[in-house]
């Protein structure tokens, strides 16, 4: 392949003899690489240090990895890939990348895999049966994860960490191994996705200023939303019949949890180790224990909330919370306290 070349195969395939690159993008600038099918290579297209490079409408299979570059304005949109045996598609240490419109399934470990790049939409893939996870991105920068399918993978649907600036919003994750969304890192925007009977939890996070807001959590092995860090503001959002509780705040601090909905979930809302957590608003209610529990957190509102039909007590304020204020709340219709 030389540069500014685009290569149509037409449909027609490339075979290899189980290692090597199919296509090989190593150096090359301005190449575009389309309806080519690949299979039997270490890398069906495969390239370090490339640039301005497209990779579109392509069937790759049965290799050790699909697509596997690294460089600069990649573009890897609209390609089928399935059952290759590490990852489907790999993309490492580079800028300006676009991950779009992709059929993943089978891999015989990551589905997608993306490390240390600075500028990454990954939108409208469709991700399935990895052995790990579905898609992962690590320790990178400026990262869109829009409306993305990630299910039935052996761990993870949507793994994202180490990321500052990221938007997560509009994705499915459902039926996976274990957590069903997993974000951390700073500027952290997680909007509109739903996550559904995962082995795990619905949505974790260890966000530092983060926006939770409108995303639904129903029916996972652990909690519906997990979280912790500081400086967060969580909204809208709704947790129904999950093992454990709907949210569950870990060791955080100055969150606002606001006009969220839990039924049917082990406890509604459930902290422990919080300060400073404004609590209002939200309706926790029909949970199998209780609807609002607090333990070890201090210096909290909990006001305006709703806390009905839970087995023990509306609002549990537990062993070593201190400083709170409770106000205006309606706990009917409990088991044990509506306040307790």
């Amino acid at each position: 392949i030389r540069d500014s070349l685009t290569l149509d195969c037409a449909g027609h395939s490339l075979f290899g003899p189980g290692g090597g690159a199919g296509i090989d993008l190593e150096f090359r600038s301005g190449v575009t690489i389309q309806n080519c099918k690949a299979s039997g290579f270490g890398g069906a297209i495969a390239g370090w240090d490339v640039r301005n490079v497209r990779i579109i409408g392509n069937e790759l299979f049965e290799s050790r990895n699909g697509v596997a570059v690294a460089g600069q304005n990649i573009e890897i949109v609209g390609n089928v890939v399935y059952d290759n045996s590490r990852n489907g598609i790999s993309y490492w240490s580079g800028t300006d990348a676009v991950i779009s419109g992709n059929t993943v399934s089978g891999s015989g470990y990551r589905g997608v895999q993306v490390e240390r790049v600075a500028g990454l939409d990954v939108d409208a893939n469709e991700v399935r049966s990895s052995r790990t996870h579905g898609i992962l991105v690590l320790n990178s920068s400026d990262v869109g994860v829009t409306q993305n399918l990630s299910e039935s993978n052996g761990s993870g649907g949507i793994w994202l960490a180490g990321i500052d600036t990221l938007l997560v919003d509009g994705n499915s994750s459902r039926g996976n191994g274990f957590h069903g969304i997993v974000h951390s890192g700073s500027a952290v925007t997680v909007t509109g996705n739903r996550s559904a009977n995962n082995g795990g939890m619905g949505l974790a996070g260890n966000p530092v200023g983060g926006v939770v807001s409108g995303n639904s959590s129903d029916g996972n092995g652990q909690h519906g939303f997990g979280l912790s860090g500081a400086g967060g503001t969580f909204s809208g959002n709704s947790a129904r019949g999950n093992v454990e509780s709907g949210l569950h705040l870990l060791n955080a601090a100055d969150w606002v949890l606001e006009n969220n909905a839990f039924s049917d979930n082990r406890d509604g809302i459930q902290i422990v180790g919080g300060n400073a957590i404004e609590v209002r608003g939200n309706e926790a209610s029909e949970n199998h224990t209780w609807g609002i529990v607090a333990w070890s957190t201090t210096d909290s509102e909990f006001s305006d909330n709703r806390s009905s039909g839970n087995p023990n007590d509306g609002i549990h304020l537990g062993e070593g919370s201190d400083g709170n204020a409770v106000t205006a709340n309606v706990t009917d219709r409990n088991g044990i306290a509506g306040i307790g």
